[in-house]
């Protein structure tokens, strides 16, 4: 199987999975609901939280299952991008419990 290093452009992303969260508390999910759905690290972007949520990246658009999928395919590497995904949504959460 041939890899291919992938750069993931977060500047296009972070504003984006910011705005996820404002919508999630919007319709009434809480932080511990959000954090509880990040908990399964193998199909959290599967939960009812996330699973229609989607992003545009580059000139596609994406939900989160989509985007995590195309990665692992481009790359080989089965679990990084989806941990790192949902460290830095944790990361955001941590950022408006603190606010």
């Amino acid at each position: 199987m041939i890899t291919v290093q992938i750069n993931v452009n977060w500047s296009i992303l972070m504003p984006q999975l910011a705005d996820c969260i404002k919508d999630l508390t919007s319709f009434g999910y809480t932080m511990e609901d959000i954090n509880k759905s990040l908990s399964d690290r193998h199909n959290w972007t599967e939960s009812n939280l996330f699973r229609r949520q989607e992003f545009n990246y580059e000139n596609a658009r994406f939900t989160l299952t989509q985007l995590c999928n195309l990665v692992e395919l481009l790359t080989g590497n089965d679990l990084s991008f989806l941990d790192e995904l949902r460290g830095r949504i944790q990361g955001l959460l941590r950022e408006v419990v603190a606010a």
